[in-house]
């Protein structure tokens, strides 16, 4: 069986041209004993990587991996899951970080507050939630001229 970084390193290297030591170290450092679930974009000077769950980021910090996966230089989308890797387009790349966006919240309001019960939490995420993926968005469209709302 191949591990994720050789799956990777197989749609990847043929057009990395710039910055190879983004794909043949740190993401071969990242990839080398990870199982989970994760998202690579690509383009031809270097490479992005978001594993998931995202764990230990702050909403800022997630706002900074959300802009740059999604810089318009990255032309090669993967997606990491059960041990295969995939291609998969920009559109399914912004429904991952849909999806994993709350989860991501979820766990850094766990980690700055432990004292709040799992109803306390998902009501301060109803509450704020919607402003949270606006700043994202503001972000995103703000990188991208002609981005639409990825949220």
């Amino acid at each position: 069986m191949t591990t994720y970084y050789d799956q990777v390193h197989a749609f990847v290297s043929p057009h990395l041209k710039h910055f190879r030591k983004d794909l043949e170290e740190l993401d071969k450092a990242s990839l080398a004993d990870y199982s989970g679930e994760f998202i690579h974009g690509s383009r031809d000077s270097g490479t992005d990587l978001i594993l998931f769950p995202a764990t230990g980021l702050s909403p800022k910090q997630w706002e900074f991996y959300v802009v740059f996966m999604l810089r318009g230089q990255n032309s090669l989308f993967l997606h990491g899951k059960d041990g295969e890797v995939k291609q998969i387009t920009r559109e399914r790349v912004l429904a991952l970080l849909r999806k994993h966006s709350l989860d991501m919240l979820y766990r850094h309001i766990k980690y700055q507050a432990p004292e709040l019960n799992d109803a306390n939490v998902t009501k301060y995420l109803r509450q704020n939630h919607e402003q949270y993926l606006r700043i994202i968005n503001t972000a995103h469209t703000n990188h991208h001229r002609g981005a639409r709302d990825i949220f």
